[in-house]
């Protein structure tokens, strides 16, 4: 075996470990809340119900995009070709995953009938969605419920931030504090609506029904975020105080916090992974789990598959497995999610950006990435 093929996976940048270690922790925090549905844990029922609350780390992936997102293209968003080449750098790093994992949906639904396997959630093989999937829409209301691979509405919520990027940013060129104040507005009137939401449901439950409202205060925050960092940089013990936030997470759910508080929670923790950053007083748990951070997409894009074809099909109507024994075999795949998450990213996802990314007759920038 070629171990070359195999390249050791690195943090992107020595700058932003702390980031990077969030965002392998709200990855596995998603995964969890996504296959807790798949077993039946020990215990009460209720006992395990402040697991839903780690939804919530969703909104850190949308501060930490906002964060990075204005350090590698805000001193280049100064002209219509530059945002052109700034949404096919983005279309070229979220498309090929979304679109083979949105493929494998489609193909499910259609095989499954035909062969005469009954769908555990027909209302999300709509193919009526397959259109506002393809187009990045599908967390605009196009959808009357959430469609194929269920996680991807926040990637919708994401291009719709991108498309919204330059006005935001136009806001930190006049005073760096005005986006956390929009962000802070669009918040304010969100809370106001309580349940009176789409589908009477609190803001911070959106998904496929509007949920770029949820993502731009948060990706508002990250871009204010960064064009504050050395404010930030003055925050005293920054990053034991994000370990500490972090660790309390679990027992304010546990004890039945409100989603509400613990969403914004979420936000702050971001904010001292800022800090920390800038500080740069950086531990070897971090040092060590951050190079991870290369697979938060992947681990997110096709956590859900593990639950369509691994749990429901393979462990429920294949093996018959009892509950026991499905829950030890669902903890198993976590390390084989990894696995495959990294052969998609070495494999499929790098290749196919590279190729999406090949100059072509719009010119690119001189200083694009």
């Amino acid at each position: 075996m070629n171990i070359a093929r195999f390249p050791r996976l690195y943090a992107e940048s020595e700058d932003f470990l702390h980031l990077d270690f969030l965002r392998i922790i709200a990855a596995l925090g998603v995964v969890v809340f996504h296959w807790r549905a798949s077993v039946t844990l020990p215990g009460p029922s209720d006992r395990w119900t402040f697991i839903d609350s780690l939804s919530s780390f969703v909104d850190m992936f949308f501060v930490i995009s906002g964060f990075i997102i204005c350090h590698v293209y805000a001193r280049r968003m100064s002209t219509a070709s530059a945002f052109l080449h700034f949404l096919r750098k983005r279309f070229a790093r979220l498309a090929p995953l979304h679109y083979l994992t949105l493929a494998i949906y489609v193909a499910i639904g259609l095989a499954a009938p035909a062969a005469g396997i009954a769908l555990s959630e027909p209302r999300k093989y709509d193919m009526a969605c397959i259109v506002p999937n393809l187009l990045f829409a599908h967390s605009l209301g196009t959808c009357r419920d959430l469609s194929f691979n269920f996680p991807s509405w926040s990637i919708s919520a994401e291009m719709a931030c991108y498309l919204l990027f330059p006005g935001v940013l136009w806001l930190v060129r006049i005073r760096a504090w005005l986006p956390a104040l929009f962000a802070l507005n669009i918040l304010t009137v969100l809370y106001a609506l309580g349940p009176a939401g789409p589908l009477h449901r609190y803001w911070f439950e959106w998904t496929f029904e509007w949920s770029v409202w949820r993502a731009l205060p948060a990706f508002a925050l990250g871009i204010s975020f960064y064009s504050m960092r050395e404010q930030l940089a003055k925050l005293p013990a920054a990053a034991p105080m994000m370990f500490v936030m972090l660790i309390a997470y679990l027992p304010l759910a546990a004890a039945g916090a409100w989603h509400g508080l613990l969403t914004p929670m979420s936000y702050a923790i971001v904010a001292c992974g800022v800090a920390a950053d800038a500080q740069r007083h950086t531990s070897q748990l971090v040092r060590t789990f951050a190079p991870l951070g290369q697979l938060t997409y992947s681990v997110y894009m096709l956590h859900a598959l593990f639950v369509t074809v691994g749990f429901t099909l393979v462990f429920d109507r294949i093996l018959h497995l009892p509950q026991t024994a499905k829950l030890v075999a669902v903890i198993a795949c976590l390390p084989l999610l990894f696995g495959v998450a990294y052969l998609s990213l070495i494999f499929f996802e790098q290749p196919a950006r590279r190729w999406l990314s090949k100059p072509t007759v719009l010119r690119d920038t001189p200083s694009a990435v």
